[in-house]
């Protein structure tokens, strides 16, 4: 996950899915998050936000938070979590940059993320961390 794909059409879906799961459980959501690249376009996939009548419906209070978040130019996971939309969902993520590290030394450091992810998200209801990629 990268800040700048926040709001794109797999992030409506997403979160869609997340809302549908979230109902009477309090869910974990654990971001994979990766500094954000900047070497290519991705990310643009957001012009399902012009095109309410087939998308607005599905889930309408996210579609009207994720087309602010993006018009109002805070394409980050920081924004989907201050909005709420998500409902009690407990957020952990801090950005896997380890570009010094040997891939033996990532290895031990993803290990660490993981169970410092656990620790976080232990109030959630248990079997419902889910991971954002």
């Amino acid at each position: 996950m990268q800040d700048r794909y926040t709001g794109d059409i797999g992030d409506y879906v997403k979160y869609g899915l997340l809302r549908a799961l979230a109902d009477g459980r309090r869910l974990g959501v654990a971001w994979y998050l990766f500094a954000d690249a900047g070497h290519n376009d991705d990310g643009r996939h957001v012009d399902y936000l012009h095109d309410h009548g087939q998308w607005r419906g599905h889930d309408p209070a996210l579609f009207d938070v994720l087309k602010r978040i993006v018009g109002d130019d805070r394409r980050n996971v920081a924004a989907v979590e201050q909005s709420g939309i998500l409902g009690a969902t407990k957020f952990s993520g801090e950005i896997l940059s380890a570009p010094e590290l040997t891939p033996a030394q990532r290895h031990d450091w993803r290990g660490w993320w993981f169970k410092d992810v656990q620790t976080s998200l232990q109030e959630c209801d248990k079997g419902n961390i889910i991971g954002a990629a």
